[in-house]
This record gives structure tokens, C-alpha cells and sequence, in this order.
């Protein structure tokens, strides 16, 4: 009886001190794909509110940037379901513009 009781009492405090799961690949791909757009997103938020001829420069430049990150990323079109679900809890600012999405993750 008293083996038992030191069995369960070093299993709880051993489960206490258990690591969290492994980031799954689309949450690391979600946060991945969100510091590729931030300086784009940023640009594109000015853009709204003072259009002028540097700005829509400025967001070429950064969404070229922008999509070769995501390309270096290597997302497969199979990952974008679930990706979109990763990216709502990761970077909403981003799923704001489900068009900007596409188009970053089509290869």
C-alpha cells in the first residue's frame, strides 16, 4: 500500500512538470507568414488613409518581400485550411484580407 502511495504521489508531481506539446507546423507557418506581411499590412493601413504615389511604392516593394518570404516558407496547398484556422489565432490583421492570403501562399 505505501509503494502505491509513493507511486501516484511521484506521478502527479512528475506530470506537473511536463513540456507543452510541440508548435505544430501550420501555428509555426501561421506566426512565419504573419512576420512576412507586417511591414505590409502597416503600409497598406497608411495607404488607406493618405493615398499618394510613394505609398503604393512602398506597398509594391513590401508585398514583393512579402511574398518571397512566404515562398521560402514552402506552404503546400493542402496546409492552407488549416493554415487560415492557425493564422485567426495568430495574426487577425492578416485575415482581414483573405485576398492577400491567396495570393502569398499560391506558388
Amino acid at each position: 500500500m505505501r509503494i502505491w502511495m509513493i507511486l501516484g504521489l511521484f506521478l502527479g508531481v512528475s506530470s506537473c512538470g511536463q513540456n507543452p506539446p510541440p508548435e505544430s507546423r501550420t501555428d509555426k507557418l501561421a506566426k512565419s507568414l504573419c512576420q512576412c506581411t507586417s511591414e505590409l499590412l502597416v503600409l497598406n493601413q497608411k495607404a488607406q488613409s493618405s493615398p499618394d504615389s510613394l505609398a503604393f511604392q512602398q506597398i509594391e516593394q513590401a508585398f514583393n518581400k512579402a511574398k518571397a518570404c512566404s515562398q521560402a516558407l514552402g506552404i503546400k496547398k493542402e496546409e492552407q485550411p488549416v493554415l487560415e484556422t492557425s493564422l485567426q489565432s495568430f495574426c487577425p490583421d492578416l485575415m482581414q484580407y483573405p485576398e492577400l492570403i491567396q495570393e502569398l501562399t499560391s506558388q
